[in-house]
């Protein structure tokens, strides 16, 4: 696939991505935010040597200060399959 093949997907797409973005977000059933990058959630976790891990943060509402905080979004992978 050539760069320009890849660019007239990307623009033909383009006014999709918010209803895209729309309708996943309609499927999150849970939201987890970590304090710092590289959150893992077990089973789904590996080692990655040097790289600070983040923290799961309980009370994402009570906090002072929410600068390097990532929220994960999850949803069930059954809907997926239909």
């Amino acid at each position: 696939m050539t760069r320009q093949e890849i660019a007239k997907i990307f623009d033909d797409e383009k006014d999709n991505f918010d209803s895209i973005k729309n309708s996943i977000e309609t499927e999150v059933v849970s939201t987890k935010y970590s304090k710092y990058e590289y959150y893992e959630v077990l089973p789904f976790s590996y080692q990655r040597l040097g790289f600070k891990k983040g923290k799961l943060i309980e009370n994402y509402q009570n906090l002072n200060n929410k600068e390097d905080t990532y929220s994960y979004g999850f949803i069930l992978i059954t809907r997926l399959l239909k």
